[in-house]
């Protein structure tokens, strides 16, 4: 019998829009994203049916997102870094854990009808990118969506060399349908 994979749950730092797409149409399935770290005891928080956000497992966490500077709570639907508390954690409790993620409490009641605090997909690191002066921040996340959106492409590596102005080398694998 031939196997179907009816959903997936992804779980990674960033899972952007090609590579969703992709794992969709190779194993036309549905694609649940999962946000969790060790630290929280891995599940921190799963996307729903309504694809409307992460839903935090508010039994465990207490998740805010704060001024990745001044370490102040940021107004609900403002971007900032999520940092979380575990609740009843007796081992290991952590308060305020600083996670580097950057996102943002969504506010309202998800479509799918939970009133679990959603967080929005992570959009970056605190310190994730490399600065291009004026010309903002180059990110891994924005170098995935325009890498992965091409169809040949099995994965990458990008290496900065440091100098002025650095040097951005791309190695690219890949798959063996690929043509030079």
């Amino acid at each position: 019998l031939p196997v179907r994979v009816r959903s997936v749950l992804l779980s990674a730092d960033q899972a952007n829009a090609a590579v969703r797409r992709g794992l969709t149409q190779l194993w036309g399935c549905e694609i649940f994203e999962h946000y969790g770290m060790t630290e929280m005891g891995l599940g921190g928080a799963v996307d729903c049916p309504a694809h409307a956000g992460y839903h935090v497992r508010e039994s465990e966490l207490l998740v805010e997102v704060i001024d990745p500077v001044s370490g102040k709570p940021v107004a609900p639907g403002t971007a900032g870094e999520v940092v979380f508390s575990t609740l009843n954690r007796r081992g290991m409790p952590l308060i305020r854990y600083r996670t580097g993620d950057l996102s943002r409490l969504l506010p309202g009641v998800c479509a799918c009808g939970s009133v679990l605090t959603r967080l929005e997909r992570i959009i970056g690191r605190v310190d994730g990118g490399l600065s291009l002066a004026d010309a903002g921040e180059l990110t891994i996340g924005a170098l995935d969506e325009v890498i992965f959106a091409f169809e040949d492409i099995a994965d990458f590596e990008a290496i900065v060399e440091p100098g002025t102005p650095p040097v951005l080398n791309i190695v690219l694998s890949v798959t063996g349908d690929a043509r030079s």
